[in-house]
């Protein structure tokens, strides 16, 4: 059943997908767009941590991204996608309002043909952000995309993803930016080292 309802989500998702790609070429940017069906073990994931969520009101099953160079780039490709033919249900901005994790970016969730299906579009620093997300939770076991793990490796990344932030926006981080993230990696990488997820 699950597999049968996340497949009618991919011609959806393809149209999306093209006409990101479309609205990231008018707008001049580089296209770097990427698919994806949510794996069956990642929703039934989010079902579990969210109890009240039902499957047919989960509106990332079908998702795209665009890297973008900057900022003011995903706000330009944003208005585009607004004046596009799928109607917008939400766009949580997450560049205005992080994630207690650190996390940013800009999401918009789309209706087409039906299904929802989410664009992502974030900055080359917040995709450096988020692999080195990943690239932690494979390497340590961890569970850091959804905010859960050792709390020094959890600061770590939110000042870190702040001193990106910063760098983006003015083009140099401050000295006191600069040493809360040396301090936190420092913390970090020493909890890593001694194992463990409390």
């Amino acid at each position: 059943m699950l597999s049968s309802y996340r497949s009618q989500f991919k011609d959806p998702l393809k149209r999306v997908v093209m006409g990101l790609r479309s609205v990231v070429r008018t707008e001049g940017a580089q296209v770097v767009v990427s698919e994806r069906l949510k794996r069956q073990p990642r929703i039934v994931g989010k079902l579990a941590r969210f109890p009240r969520m039902e499957l047919t009101r989960m509106q990332d099953i079908g998702g795209c991204r665009a890297i973008l160079e900057d900022v003011v780039t995903v706000d330009a490709v944003r208005r585009r996608i607004e004046r596009q033919k799928s109607e917008i249900v939400k766009v949580d901005d997450y560049n205005a309002t992080p994630r207690s994790s650190g996390y940013r970016a800009l999401h918009i969730v789309v209706r087409r043909e039906g299904a929802l299906v989410e664009i992502q579009l974030r900055t080359l620093s917040q995709q450096r952000w988020a692999m080195l997300v990943e690239d932690l939770d494979a390497a340590h076991r961890l569970n850091l995309k959804d905010e859960q793990g050792p709390a020094e490796v959890l600061e770590y990344l939110k000042v870190y993803a702040a001193g990106l932030a910063e760098l983006e926006s003015s083009g140099r981080v401050s000295t006191a930016t600069a040493r809360l993230v040396m301090a936190a990696r420092h913390d970090a990488q020493r909890r890593l080292r001694q194992g463990g997820m409390e």
